[in-house]
Formats: structure tokens, sequence, C-alpha cells
């Protein structure tokens, strides 16, 4: 049962650890324009709104289209 627990542990820290590398590559690439999703350039007067903008609009859009009706079929 320890064996079993031990693994789950190993893999709870995996996960962490994959989260916590995928949030500094995205920290690390904010600010320089391209959007995160498809790498084209972030339109420059969306940046000068909110320069901190990880996507296009398009991308974003695309988000929270698919937010809105997540889970309706």
């Amino acid at each position: 049962m320890s064996r079993l627990i031990d693994k789950a542990c190993a893999l709870e820290q995996w996960h962490r650890e994959q989260a916590l590398a995928a949030h500094l590559q995205r920290t690390a690439q904010a600010g320089d324009g391209t959007c995160f999703d498809c790498g084209t350039a972030i339109d420059p007067a969306r940046l000068a709104i909110n320069p901190a903008f990880e996507r296009c609009i398009g991308c974003q859009e695309h988000i929270e289209h698919r937010e809105k009706y997540a889970g309706r079929a």
C-alpha cells in the first residue's frame, strides 16, 4: 500500500513540476510581443492597452469562446 502512495506522490510532484516549468516559460515569453498560442506578433495597439497580454486577439477570442461553451453538448 505504501508503494502505491509513494507512486501517487511522485506523480503529483511531477505534475507540479511540469506546471511550474510551463508557467516559467510563459513568464519568460511575456512582453516579447508574440502570441503565446500561435507565435504571431500581437497588435501594438493591443499591447498599448496592456503590455502583459500574452495572446493575439484571435487566439484570445478563441479561448473565451471555448470557455463560454465548455461543457455544453
